[in-house]
């Protein structure tokens, strides 16, 4: 069995060439080891989308989970087996420290924006 890994790069911009390339590789199953993926924030969306969607997937695992406080992340992803992270934590537990781990290969942000953010 194989799985297909998309990847989307975007190039230098010329006006002559596409924004974004598009490359497919295939890789076998058995030779790909699951990325380690942490969740910054423990709203709603982190809780009942993000979190099921990467404990769904077998080329994904969950290893960290962070939120501004240990109660909210305690609240959120204290029934996985993932390392909690907050800003009252103590040494060791912080931000910084999730973002310094060697097995987080992807984070996904799930905060929302307040006010949003203009893009022009």
């Amino acid at each position: 069995m194989h799985v297909s890994l998309y990847i989307w790069t975007a190039p230098d911009f010329l006006p002559s060439r596409p924004l974004y390339d598009f490359h497919n590789f295939t890789i076998p199953r058995e030779i790909m080891t699951p990325l380690g993926i942490a969740i910054l924030g423990s709203g709603i969306f982190a809780v009942e989308q993000h979190k099921p969607g990467v404990e769904a997937c077998d080329l994904l695992k969950l290893v960290a989970a962070y939120s501004r406080s240990t109660a909210s992340v305690t609240k959120a992803f204290g029934d996985s087996n993932v390392d909690l992270y907050s800003d009252d934590s103590d040494a060791g537990k912080t931000l910084d420290d999730l973002l310094a781990r060697k097995d987080v290969d992807a984070v996904i942000i799930a905060y929302a924006s307040s006010p949003p953010i203009s893009l022009w």
